[in-house]
């Protein structure tokens, strides 16, 4: 990918970041324009969009749906979580890769 292609998918994430207001919304523009945009492979789009559904979820247990009230201390708080549920570290490192 040029530089220029790169700067444009860019671009287009932050432009449909911009417009989600919900965590599903910002889940699903990431997977129409940041994912594409990273030429991922096929299992890693399923590996990731998994992940993203994981922390979507554990973020709605707790009445969080808007992206604006999600903090660093929310994403502390999931990466708990992980541990507690016994992730290996592997596992741990790839869904937080996802969450960037």
């Amino acid at each position: 990918m040029t530089t220029d292609e790169t700067l444009s998918a860019g671009i287009d994430l932050l432009l449909a970041m911009t417009a989600a207001t919900t965590v599903r919304h910002g889940i699903a523009a990431f997977e129409t324009v940041g994912m594409a945009s990273r030429n991922l492979s096929s299992r890693t789009r399923v590996e990731y969009r998994h992940d993203l559904d994981d922390l979507a979820a554990f973020l709605e247990r707790r009445g969080l749906l808007q992206l604006g009230n999600i903090s660093l201390s929310r994403l502390d708080a999931y990466k708990a979580e992980m541990d507690a549920r016994g992730y290996a570290p592997a596992t741990r490192r790839r869904k937080c890769q996802s969450i960037k």
